[in-house]
């Protein structure tokens, strides 16, 4: 049999159609390759040092106090906090522990896991109020999640909480959740905070969406806004999903309710273009410097988690030389797994696992990080 022969007009068409898939092809990767190198060098502003020179440890409620004034109202209990060890209130502990919050959340949001914890050790604890978070009414609250907790806030939000942190206590133990998780992984890599962090303890750390909670899209769906712009990212958001966010949902309308004095219950859906912007360039950064990362680093999760992937997780802390991993198995798809307000049962144990940890991460005993 003899093949078909493709006349010149055809073979034109077939060139020019290959041509200009490759020149697509190219570009994409051009564009993905400058916002790599974008977000791996993500802020240009220096972090280093947030706070004005001014400020000292007896300061530190004062600072906190103004910055929740400007944010007011806030809900009952959102506010920022520091919890003085008793034998060190009002200067500098040998240890204290910084605690950052969760997407959505609260600096109670694991209440009373981080004061057992800080509590065993003698140690002051720093819970930071994230930029557009634990604010009041619901209206404002949804609408500051959008429009206030930007990634270039929520960063300089961890320097502080961090700079904050070493004036309370001469060695940092930084506790993340969710979100917080990948903040302060962030925070840990870079090269002017690492050598003060003594360890890393992550709850639920979110470094990406699940693939239930992306639809199964989010390795497409984290770089749309790094290659288009905010306004593309909403309108893909509202071809995919809801236009708006509910907490919550699977749970009594007694707990939704406790939950709601603690967390901003609906935001709209594209304010998630704020959580996935810090969430890529935390697994980027992180990633690109886990082997640096020599402090102790625990992660706490459910592998069954239907908000946080646990797959971007250890691809991103993949090489950390210290790393742990504690598994709950939790049916639901819990993301929520430790505190008073979402997950009481888990209370003590949790506590305990963060403890025995930091026991052996800092060679001390509980109660006993005075000595040297």
């Amino acid at each position: 049999l003899t093949q078909p022969q493709m006349d010149d007009a055809s073979a034109l068409l077939l060139f020019t159609l290959l041509a200009i898939a490759l020149v697509v092809v190219v570009k994409a990767q051009l564009a993905l390759g400058r916002a790599r190198r974008s977000l791996l060098s993500y802020p240009e502003s220096d972090l280093s040092k947030p706070l004005p020179p001014a400020v000292r440890l007896e300061d530190v409620e004062n600072f906190l106090a103004k910055r929740d004034e400007a944010a007011k109202p806030i809900r009952a209990a959102n506010n920022s906090a520091v919890i003085w060890a008793d034998k060190y209130k009002g200067r500098q502990a040998p240890l204290v522990v910084v605690f950052i919050h969760g997407w959505s959340a609260s600096p109670l949001e694991i209440f009373p896991v981080d004061s057992r914890l800080a509590a065993a050790f003698g140690a002051h604890l720093l819970r930071f109020r994230l930029s557009g978070h634990g604010v009041f009414p619901p209206e404002r609250a949804s609408r500051e999640l959008n429009e206030t907790a930007t990634r270039e806030n929520l960063m300089r939000d961890v320097a502080t909480a961090f700079a904050l942190g070493k004036l309370l206590g001469s060695r940092v133990v930084l506790l993340g959740v969710s979100m917080g998780g990948a903040l302060a992984s962030w925070l840990a890599a870079q090269s002017w905070a690492r050598s003060h962090i003594v360890a890393l303890g992550l709850i639920s750390p979110c470094f990406g969406l699940s693939p239930g909670k992306a639809l199964g899209m989010y390795d497409l769906l984290k770089w749309v806004g790094p290659l288009t712009s905010r306004q593309v990212y909403a309108q893909m958001i509202r071809w995919v999903r809801d236009s708006v966010t509910r907490l919550g949902t699977q749970r009594t309308p007694s707990q939704r309710e406790i939950q709601s004095r603690f967390w901003t219950m609906e935001y709209p859906s594209e304010s998630t273009y704020n959580a996935i912007a810090v969430f890529l360039t935390a697994e980027l950064q992180v990633s690109k410097e886990a082997k640096a990362l020599r402090m102790p680093i625990l992660v706490i999760r459910n592998p069954e988690d239907d908000a946080a992937s646990a797959f971007v997780c250890e691809r991103t802390l993949r090489g950390a030389p210290k790393l742990k991993y504690i598994d709950m198995h939790i049916e639901g798809g819990e993301h929520n797994i430790a505190g008073e307000i979402c997950a009481p049962a888990r209370v003590d144990e949790t506590a305990e696992w963060l403890i025995a940890w930091l026991e052996k991460a800092l060679q001390r005993r509980r109660k006993d990080v005075t000595s040297t």
